[in-house]
Parts: structure tokens; C-alpha cells; sequence
């Protein structure tokens, strides 16, 4: 006997009826909510419907008291976790900007602080002694273990600068005076693109000097091993005041002459003192600036033919 065909739909009569009674379930729930809506909202406060819902709600609110209660805590916590994220990263964002505002005050400091010695360069470049051209340079490279002694400028040959060069910084203006350059070393070796400096602190450096208001030289100013500059063999016969300038002598031969043009200021006289008995006595000098507080510098140039012959010697 041949089975019987399938539906064309491809359902048995079981499937069918499955689905009928599904639908069924479905639209007569439907039909109920409607029904149950519609007389909750017709009925009045003392209804059946209203005093069952009070009912289910004092039952239930113990219950979702105790969820609410025992779900708080991890609520809490994620809260917490959350919050401390926030903070870190809002932490990190401060210190960062907190570091970039640093170097932006830093930079900014630094800047000011070379503008101030450019403006105070400016000042001094017609104060310079005559037949010399003048030259700012930056401070480049201190000797690690010779900070007082020499220092290498970011300036050299190729700016015009050559060997015997004096080296000079300006004295920031005071009430009364202006500024004017004081000496604070000797270019004593160059390159196209770099100069050293040696300091007036440096043992090595005599300076011929007087002073200012009288053209008598007083000898040699030479450094001790500490860097205080001293002009020793001072006849005694000179009166010497403290606080007295303390200018180049320009003292030299016609072939051997001084490096330093006459007339520039050093310092000031600091104390008298007498370590040589008798006819002499010795002067502390104190320059007008001190080497290691300067990151700028004014070279002198020469370029007249006396100015030349100076370096030469």
C-alpha cells in the first residue's frame, strides 16, 4: 500500500495543531490583558483589581528591598573601582600638564634671562674700546672639572674672531650709571665655528692694571688657585682706597705689546693688604662680574691696525 502524501505545506496534522493551539494561547492572553487593562482603569480605588495589586506589591517590596540590598554592595564597588579609574587618569592629565607648564616657565625664564644679557650686549657695543668690532657669544661648554678657568663660545673664526681677542660682559646699569663692559678673559684658542675663553680666574692670566684715576701701572693681576684676583709687589707709596676702580694698564713693549687696550674696567679694589714687609703691599681685587654667573659674552675684535697689532703681540 502506498503512504499517504504529505500536506502540500510540508507540516503533519500534529504540527498544525501545535501551532493552532499556540496562536490560540497567544490572542487569548491578549484578549485577557485587555480585558484586566480595561477594568483595572474602569474600576475605582476599592476594586478588586487595585486591593490586588497593593496586595502583590506589600508582598514583593521585601523582596526587591533584600535584591536591592544585597546588589547595593557590587553596585558600590563598581562605583568605586570606576571612580578611582577617573581619578588616575584625571591624575596623569594633571601631571602632565603640571610637567609642560614647568618647562614652559622654565623656558620661559631662560629666555628672558638671555634677552637681558642680549639687551645688556647691545648696551656696551659702542662703549668698547676703539678699533674693535663687538662680538656676542653664548656660552657653549664649561671643563667639568675646571668651571672657573675657561669656557667655549659658540662663536669663532667664521664671526671674525681670532686669538688675543679680550672678552668682555657688561655691568648691568646701576642708578646714575650706565652699563658699561668690565674684562673677563682672553680668547686663547679658535676654531671656524668655536672660541675658548680663558678667565681673568685663571692662574695663567696676567692682566697689566692701574687704577682708574691715576695712570701710574700697579703691576700684574694674576688669580690664586681659588680664583681671587690679586695685584701683588704694589709699592706701598701708593695710596690705594677700597672701592677704588680697577682699570687695564695697556702696559707693553712696541714688540711685545698688551693683548688689553688701556682704560677697560676689571673691578673693584677689595681690601688692602701687606703680606710683603716693608715697601710694598697687595690688593685684592674683586671683578665687576664674575665669570661663572655669565652664559653670554662680548668678544672685541680687532680690526684696526693698532688693534691688530695688540692681538699679534
Amino acid at each position: 500500500m502506498p503512504p499517504s502524501p504529505l500536506p502540500d505545506d510540508g507540516l503533519s496534522r500534529v504540527s498544525r495543531r501545535r501551532i493552532v493551539a499556540r496562536r490560540g494561547v497567544v490572542l487569548g492572553l491578549l484578549v485577557l490583558s485587555v480585558l484586566i487593562f480595561t477594568s483595572f482603569f474602569r474600576e475605582g480605588e476599592g476594586g478588586f483589581l487595585h486591593s490586588f495589586k497593593g496586595t502583590v506589591g506589600a508582598v514583593v517590596a521585601p523582596v526587591q528591598d533584600a535584591a536591592v540590598g544585597a546588589v547595593q554592595p557590587f553596585k558600590d564597588g563598581w562605583n568605586w573601582f570606576a571612580e578611582l579609574r577617573t581619578a588616575r587618569d584625571e591624575r596623569n592629565r594633571l601631571r602632565v600638564e603640571n610637567g609642560a607648564l614647568q618647562s614652559l616657565l622654565t623656558n620661559q625664564a631662560d629666555n628672558e634671562e638671555l634677552l637681558q644679557s642680549f639687551r645688556e650686549q647691545l648696551a656696551i657695543d659702542d662703549d668698547g674700546p676703539d678699533g674693535y668690532k663687538a662680538v656676542a657669544a653664548r656660552v657653549i661648554a664649561r671643563p667639568p672639572l675646571d668651571l672657573s678657568r675657561r669656557v667655549t663660545l659658540n662663536k669663532g673664526r667664521g664671526d671674525g674672531i681670532v686669538v688675543s681677542s679680550p672678552v668682555f660682559a657688561p655691568v648691568p646699569p646701576t642708578p646714575g650709571v650706565k652699563a658699561f663692559p668690565a674684562l673677563v678673559g682672553l680668547v686663547t684658542s679658535v676654531t671656524s665655528r668655536s672660541a675658548t675663553v680663558t678667565l681673568i680666574t685663571d692662574p695663567s692670566t696676567q692682566v697689566g692694571a692701574r687704577l682708574q684715576s691715576s695712570d701710574t701701572p700697579l703691576g700684574l693681576l694674576t688669580a690664586t688657585a681659588s680664583g681671587r684676583l690679586n695685584l701683588e709687589q704694589v709699592p706701598s707709596a701708593i695710596a690705594i682706597e677700597v672701592g677704588a676702580t680697577v682699570v687695564t694698564s695697556g702696559a707693553g713693549t712696541e714688540l711685545l705689546p698688551s693683548p688689553y687696550p688701556p682704560g677697560l674696567p676689571i673691578g673693584t679694589v677689595e681690601s688692602v693688604g701687606g703680606r710683603e714687609p716693608g715697601e710694598f703691599q697687595t690688593v685684592q681685587v674683586e671683578p665687576f662680574r664674575p665669570p661663572l654667573e655669565l652664559s653670554v659674552f662680548t668678544v672685541f675684535v680687532p680690526v684696526s691696525a693698532e688693534a691688530k697689532h695688540r692681538a699679534g703681540g
